[in-house]
């Protein structure tokens, strides 16, 4: 869905009085020339020494003959302000979204400039699972203040082409925090009366896939488009925004039978070469319209994956001695069998048992909070710092990683302060994380995708 323009009703929002911090990002060569005689404050020229663009953010230091902005990122995201731009007391203004790459930025709705040196990819602060969206209090740290519900909208756009307003302007919040529960490895510390939560579709909406969360606010008259990074692939080989991919996973050696009943049509799909479903695997519909597969699987990591419409009513193990896991495109646990977690029944190997090379996977630990976190992790393999990611996610010397010479090593770690974290490869077997100081909120990321410490140890031992 395209991201449609335009700046937000009501009068000016009072300034919070936040100090903005200074931040020296890549400046723009050359002087934009403007057209004279815009509404607002725009005049002739806008010269280049009065922005510049981070790494996902632009900093204002000059208002002057600026009317609007705008920022696009390389995700189709965007960030813009349509009603004239101040400085308070001078201070310079961000217009930005945490962990989004800026593509360009628009001054005065005619003059882009692309970003020169774009940086790597970064770690976002609002996350997305197929049907839901959290929107922390750090989404707006770049813009000095949290908006209010009064006076904000927000909006969900769903990948069917149709919208849902979860929030209007000057009405109360949409509920107890109760109603948005948090997501894995992610605090909740949001108030009922500001912008920061959980939202979904409800509804006629219930169970769509985002696509995108759109909130205006009047603060600055900004408007933030967030899309979603992962309702591609949560509508991988659906034909519905309501289906989803379901995985039957082993999770030991082992064989496994079983069947998974749901209320609405259930197709065979292929996710990668381990996760699929095969000619082993039958699908028919019963008598009082519900559908059921049949499957079979096993070994570790191997498994298959189908197309659900509707709610599973009935997951159950039919045969064969092996452990299992079934998840949603999400990731998380819909059902497991009783020793699936911690058996340390996994060896790694290929669907054969021929013993495949282990894979290596990319683990970062996130502040999202002001304060300290320290934490530890054991690996039965190797792990090193990982290089190719952001200045801010790189691991420190003060994070060690220690050879136990029983083939196992164990990373102490130190990270604190929003959005800064470190970031390890891992190969072979994750036994254990836990944190060992500090109380700043934090999360854990494996390969992109936030998970709980729990979880951490579930896939990769």
């Amino acid at each position: 869905m395209g991201d449609n323009s335009g700046g937000n009703p009501g009068p000016n929002g009072e300034s919070d009085g936040s100090t903005r911090r200074a931040f020296l990002g890549v400046t723009l060569g050359g002087a934009l020339v403007g057209p004279a005689g815009v509404a607002g404050t725009a005049t002739a020229q806008v010269s280049d020494s009065q922005f510049a663009i981070g790494c996902d953010y632009v900093e204002v230091t000059d208002s002057t003959g600026i009317d609007a902005v705008r920022v696009a990122f390389e995700d189709g995201s965007s960030v813009q302000s349509s009603n004239g731009v101040s400085l308070d007391d001078g201070e310079p203004v961000r217009y930005g979204s945490p962990g989004r790459i800026v593509d360009s930025v628009t001054i005065n709705g005619t003059q882009t400039v692309d970003n020169p040196d774009p940086c790597q990819r970064r770690h976002r602060a609002t996350t997305f699972t197929a049907t839901s969206v959290h929107v922390p209090v750090g989404e707006f740290v770049l813009s000095g203040g949290v908006p209010s519900v009064l006076t904000s909208r927000v909006r969900l756009h769903f990948v069917d082409g149709t919208t849902e307003t979860k929030q209007s302007y000057s009405e109360d919040g949409v509920g107890d925090t109760d109603d948005f529960p948090e997501l894995s490895g992610i605090r909740d510390t949001d108030g009922i009366d500001a912008v920061p939560n959980v939202y979904r579709g409800s509804g006629q909406h219930a169970g769509k896939t985002i696509e995108a969360i759109e909130i205006e606010t009047d603060q600055d008259y900004r408007r933030h488009y967030l899309r979603s990074d992962v309702a591609e692939a949560a509508t991988l080989g659906t034909e519905t925004p309501q289906e989803r991919c379901v995985e039957v996973v082993g999770a030991s050696q082992g064989d496994v039978r079983y069947e998974l009943t749901a209320t609405g049509p259930i197709r065979p799909t292929t996710i990668n070469d381990r996760i699929g479903a095969g000619d082993n695997d039958t699908i028919s519909r019963n008598d009082d319209g519900t559908w059921t597969v049949s499957g079979f699987t096993g070994n570790t990591g191997y498994g298959d994956s189908f197309v659900v419409n509707g709610a599973i009513t009935e997951i159950r193990q039919t045969g064969g001695d092996g452990d299992y896991v079934v998840r949603e495109m999400e990731r998380r646990v819909v059902s497991q069998s009783t020793d699936a977690v911690g058996d340390g029944a996994s060896d790694g190997g290929g669907a054969d048992g021929s013993g495949d090379e282990p894979t290596t996977h990319e683990v970062a630990v996130v502040a999202t909070e002001q304060g300290e976190v320290r934490y530890e992790f054991t690996v039965d393999g190797s792990v090193e710092r990982a290089a190719d990611v952001a200045d801010d996610l790189v691991a420190e010397d003060n994070d060690t990683i220690t050879d136990s010479g029983d083939g196992t090593v164990t990373v102490s770690g130190y990270t604190g302060n929003p959005g800064y974290g470190d970031t390890f490869l891992v190969t072979g077997n994750l036994t254990a994380f836990e944190r060992t100081g500090g109380d700043a909120a934090f999360r854990i990321e494996l390969d992109g995708e936030t998970v709980t410490a729990d979880e951490l140890v579930e896939r990769l031992s």
